[in-house]
Order: structure tokens, then C-alpha cells, then sequence
């Protein structure tokens, strides 16, 4: 039985309290969230520490049926949204210092991307057509709707493989497989919908296409906030165009950020049949520090997750054969950001991992 709470996931709640209130400080305030999330986390991952224990098998039944974790994912697409709005609103109504569209791009980051878009994709995991529409909806927030398809139907099948355009090689800079992902993943999901529309014998190039709809959707959310709120000042609102391709170019980053970190260096073992081996818990790094686990609702027990990506985030288990990251997401995405202490820190543990494989496979 595992020893953390089950309110621990609450935590991820602080920060859109924390953004309002810093909107309300304004200035160099706006600072503080991001300044909470990757100053103050890495060090409450040193401090507090790793929980390794799993759910036992006789309380799974319990945890699965238990409503409270899927209300939790639910309210905080509700709350994403609100801040989302309220955030529009904001520049709308006020005139911004330079520190502050850093500290408002910066808040949209956090929300949308970092915890908004680990939400959208546990609820895009699931086969419940509610649970969908909302993954949907918070990508939309961030013009990222082709994640959805490319994910759950791209990255899961290739991951850790030369077709993945999300997996990163090893001596691959953060900088040079960021290009690599986010185009990668385009044209990835653009072929995914191509080859299923072709089955189908439905036109590529039509409302069919469901990557066509999601980036519709994200354009038509975009363009109706900034025209609602440029014919209320009686001038085009350049600044908050900005604002919304600012914080949606940061929550990609960050969620790229996520992917590299995931799988940077691992490679699954190509067959004499010429397939890959299936994937196992050796595939993903994984780390059990406890508060980022909570931030990110367990997104970082990743190894877990890509052997049953179905598995609910409360349930996600730990592995003595996964790889181990030496710190939580917040500290190693700010490491990636630095090439070479990257690689100082990850090369060892890489070897380690290559060496470990060999022992799991005898197994």
C-alpha cells in the first residue's frame, strides 16, 4: 500500500491561486509561479524526497472506481479554462511593463502546458468519448490539437524507436530534437489521419480529417478573443495575439521539454523479424519524487504508463527495472536547457541503463 495521500494531488491546485494572486500584485509578481515551479519544486523533490511503493492488487478495484481522481483532472480543465479567460481579460484591461507579458507568458506556460496539457493527455488516453472532448478542449488552448492524434496513435507505437520523432537520441541537444518533435509530430499525425482517411476512402483534405478540425478549432477560439476584444478597445489587440501565441509556444516547449526527458538515449532492440521488441518498463525514465508526482499527477511514473498507457494516473506503479532520473521533471527540464551538464548527468546513468538491459532481458 502506498504511504502518500491521496489529497497530495490538490497541490496542483495552488498554482492557478497563485497565478490570480500574483495577476493582482502585477509586475515583477507575475514572476512568482514559474519561480514556484522550477526553483521551489526541485528543491522539495530534494528534501522530501521518493515514494517507490505501489498500490497493492487487492485495493486496485478500490482506487479505479474511486470518482475523486477523475473530479480532479475534470475541475482542473474547468479551472484551466477559467484562468485561460481571465488571463485574456487581463491584458485586455490593463497596460503591461515588459517583466510583466514575461510573468503573463510565463503563467500561461505553467497552466496550459505544464499541468494542462499532462491532463489533456491522461484524459486523451481513455476510451470515453467525454473524456475526449475535454483532452481536446485544453489542447485547443494552446494550438496543439494534433498531439491528440500523433500521441495516442504515433508516439506510443514508435516510442524509443528511429520513427519517433518524439524519443531522443542520445547526444541529441534539448535544442535540436525540439525542432525534431514539434515538426516531427506534425507531419506525423498529418500521416496517421492521411492513412486512416485512405482506408476509409474519405478525402485527406476535408472536415473528415481530424487534424484539420483541431487546428480549426484553436484558430476559431484564437481569432473570436482577439476580435472581441479588439472591437471593444476600437483597435487591433496586437498585444494579446501575442500573448496567445506566446503561451502556447512555451507550453509546447515545455511539453517537449517533458518528451525528451521521458526517453532521452533509450532504444528499444530491433528483432531478426525485423520488428521491435515490445515496449517494457526499461523504456522510460521514471522518477518517484514525491511532490513533482503530485504536480504533474503522476505523469513522471512514465514506465508505467507506456506498458498500459489505459492505466489511470492514481495507479501508475513503479518498476525496480525502470530507469531513474536523479530529480523530478522541474529540475531536469531547467538541466536539459544546458546541453552540456545534461549530458554530464544523464551519459553515466545511459550506461548504467544499456548495462541493466541485458540483466531484464536474461530475465
Amino acid at each position: 500500500m502506498r504511504r502518500i495521500s491521496s489529497f497530495g494531488y490538490l497541490l496542483a491546485f495552488v498554482l492557478p491561486v497563485l497565478v490570480i494572486y500574483s495577476m493582482r500584485l502585477g509586475d515583477s509578481y507575475l514572476l512568482m509561479p514559474a519561480a514556484f515551479v522550477f526553483i521551489g519544486f526541485p528543491i522539495l523533490d530534494y528534501f522530501v524526497g521518493t515514494d517507490t511503493s505501489n498500490i497493492s492488487s487487492a485495493f486496485e478495484a478500490k482506487y479505479l472506481n474511486n470518482i475523486y481522481y477523475k473530479l480532479l483532472l475534470f475541475t482542473w480543465a474547468l479551472v484551466q479554462s477559467m484562468v485561460f479567460i481571465y488571463s485574456c481579460y487581463y491584458i485586455h484591461t490593463h497596460s503591461l511593463s515588459g517583466i510583466a507579458w514575461i510573468g503573463m507568458a510565463l503563467n500561461g506556460m505553467i497552466i496550459s502546458g505544464g499541468i494542462g496539457i499532462t491532463v489533456a493527455h491522461e484524459l486523451g488516453h481513455k476510451k470515453n468519448k467525454f473524456d475526449r472532448i475535454i483532452s481536446k478542449i485544453l489542447l485547443m488552448q494552446v494550438f496543439y490539437g494534433h498531439f491528440y492524434i500523433e500521441h495516442n496513435r504515433g508516439h506510443h507505437v514508435n516510442v524509443s524507436t528511429p520513427s519517433d520523432p518524439s524519443s531522443a537520441k542520445k547526444g541529441q541537444t534539448f535544442y535540436a530534437f525540439l525542432i525534431q518533435s514539434i515538426f516531427g509530430g506534425i507531419k506525423s499525425a498529418w500521416e496517421l489521419e492521411k492513412q486512416r482517411l485512405i482506408i476509409k476512402k474519405k478525402a485527406v483534405f476535408s472536415w473528415h480529417n481530424e487534424a484539420i478540425r483541431l487546428w480549426f478549432f484553436s484558430l476559431l477560439f484564437f481569432t473570436s478573443i482577439v476580435y472581441i476584444s479588439s472591437n471593444s478597445l476600437g483597435y487591433f489587440h496586437y498585444g494579446l495575439l501575442i500573448y496567445l501565441m506566446a503561451q502556447s509556444l512555451l507550453a509546447i516547449i515545455v511539453l517537449e521539454g517533458a518528451n525528451y526527458i521521458e526517453h532521452y538515449g533509450i532504444q528499444r532492440k530491433l528483432l531478426a523479424d525485423g520488428k521491435y521488441e515490445k515496449v517494457n518498463p526499461t523504456h522510460s525514465w521514471n522518477t518517484n519524487h514525491i511532490m513533482s508526482n503530485f504536480l504533474l499527477f503522476q505523469l513522471q511514473r512514465h514506465s508505467d504508463h507506456h506498458k498500459t498507457a489505459s492505466k489511470p494516473y492514481q495507479l501508475l506503479s513503479q518498476y525496480e527495472d525502470s530507469p531513474q532520473l536523479p530529480n523530478g521533471y522541474p529540475a531536469m527540464f531547467l538541466l536539459a536547457l544546458i546541453p552540456a551538464l545534461w549530458f554530464k548527468v544523464m551519459h553515466p546513468k545511459l550506461k548504467n541503463w544499456e548495462e541493466s538491459i541485458q540483466k531484464y532481458a536474461s530475465n
